[in-house]
């Protein structure tokens, strides 16, 4: 096996995850331009438009805690091999399905997988490095990943316009080859482990229970009725389900979430904060919808008109990493959150007025301040627990991203849902899903400034 000098082996390390995220956020934002493309081909209604999406979402969601306890036990080099081979199977899956089913199959098990992957990429950045050079290194990896991240529905226009809608999926294999090929020859075996300790089934059995019932009423609600039975009556189990988890928590031996790790490093504050930012961001999803329904564009089109946003993280991710080194999580993560908040009520005001340049400022405070955001908070949470902790930690950190992205789609596509409806008889349907972003987005915008003042009037770290 081809061997990397030790000083190098960390920026490998960087290299290979960055291809790990690369994978996994473009099947989660490239699918949003391929749905006119599915809907067309596989005859499917809204519902199961939003589905293809949210499917993947929420059983990341669901199993994450899952994917970062597992790290504990076994290392987080074997989870993440484990994590990718694992994905790539079931991108296989996607990229060949010949119907509605076989595609949502897929996309589950792309989530699982990707819950198995996720909470380990930050671990195999942050055990790599000394403290002193971790925020430049993840708000590296964190920038790479979160380019893909908005390249995914330039990618995905392209196929789908060009060659075909599969290659969305099918592109996964080579890139995930040469992770792998990378994890072997920087991420040492040292960090390969087996503990004998019980994992906590009844726990995991509890969140996934309550991460599927709330998240599937929220969805429930969009689209059917927030006083409907079913909507309810998720509502109720998710919250049972809840309660009784944090009981169960606090007695077993071994738990899946341990309740004290919410004691490190503003740990409440951190996930909170990350589930308003990733629920912003999920805007984007709609925004590219928007631009396909309202402004007539093709695919490809939709997805270049977002390009754009991507820029800054070449310069804020590593920014970011640098104000963390030297003054703590609060500093970066407050700039973000100021510019996420300008972005976001940018949109919100310029969006009636239809026309592309003036939403363009909007997308790019945007793609200052998601940067500036996530990886420090990450990073600080990481370096603040011990290293047999990270996984949990990492878990909890990462579920807050994915029920936030999760959560996003779904509240979003409530108020566009809850404005049609209202203007049904009255408006263009393409009319009223403008209004109805308009709303969402002055929604968030709320969201995004109530967590900034919380960000500011934080004690100051140690």
């Amino acid at each position: 096996m081809t061997t990397v000098i030790e000083n190098d082996r960390k920026w490998w390390t960087v290299v290979a995850i960055s291809l790990c995220l690369a994978i996994a956020f473009i099947d989660q934002t490239a699918v949003a331009v391929l749905l006119p493309t599915l809907h067309k081909v596989f005859g499917i209604s809204e519902i199961m438009q939003d589905w293809v999406v949210n499917s993947y979402l929420l059983s990341i969601a669901a199993f994450i805690m899952l994917g970062g306890r597992l790290s504990d036990i076994i290392g987080h080099r074997r989870c993440l091999l484990i994590g990718l081979y694992g994905f790539m199977a079931a991108s296989i899956l996607c990229g060949i399905s010949d119907g509605i089913v076989t595609l949502l199959v897929g996309r589950i098990l792309q989530g699982i997988f990707g819950a198995i992957l996720f909470p380990n990429t930050a671990i195999a950045v942050v055990t790599a490095f000394p403290e002193g050079e971790r925020g430049t290194a993840v708000g590296t990896y964190v920038g790479i990943g979160t380019i893909f991240l908005n390249l995914g529905p330039l990618i995905g226009g392209f196929f789908t316009q060009y060659l075909t809608w599969r290659l969305v999926f099918l592109i996964n294999i080579p890139i995930g080859m040469l992770s792998i090929w990378l994890m072997h020859i920087s991420i040492s075996r040292k960090y390969d482990k087996f503990i004998k300790q019980k994992i906590d089934w009844l726990g995991s059995l509890l969140l996934i229970i309550t991460v599927i019932s709330l998240i599937s009423g929220m969805m429930n609600g969009a689209r059917f009725g927030w006083s409907s039975q079913l909507t309810i009556g998720l509502f109720i189990v998710g919250f049972l389900a809840l309660y009784a988890l944090l009981v169960v928590e606090r007695s077993v031996k071994n738990p899946l979430i341990d309740l004290n790790t919410f004691k490190y490093f503003n740990f409440t504050k951190f996930c909170l904060v990350r589930v308003c930012m990733q629920a912003a961001m999920m805007s984007r999803v709609f925004l590219i919808i928007y631009f396909q329904l309202v402004l007539g564009v093709s695919p490809f089109e939709a997805g270049l008109m977002v390009l754009p946003s991507t820029l800054p993280n070449l310069v804020m991710a590593p920014l970011g990493g640098r104000l963390l080194d030297r003054y703590g999580s609060r500093v970066p993560a407050s700039f973000g959150l100021l510019f996420l908040f300008l972005g976001v009520i940018s949109i919100a005001f310029s969006v009636s007025s239809m026309n592309y340049y003036n939403l363009l400022l909007g997308m790019i405070l945007i793609g200052m301040g998601l940067p500036l955001i996530g990886g420090p908070l990450f990073t600080d949470i990481l370096s603040g627990v011990a290293l047999k902790e990270r996984g949990m930690a990492s878990g909890i950190f990462t579920l807050a991203r994915q029920f936030g992205s999760t959560m996003g789609v779904a509240l979003i596509a409530a108020v566009i849902a809850a404005v049609q409806k209202f203007y049904v008889d009255a408006l263009p349907s393409s009319t009223s899903y403008m209004l109805g972003f308009r709303a969402a987005m002055f929604l968030l915008a709320i969201f995004v400034f109530l967590c900034l003042i919380w960000m500011l009037r934080g004690k100051k770290e140690k």
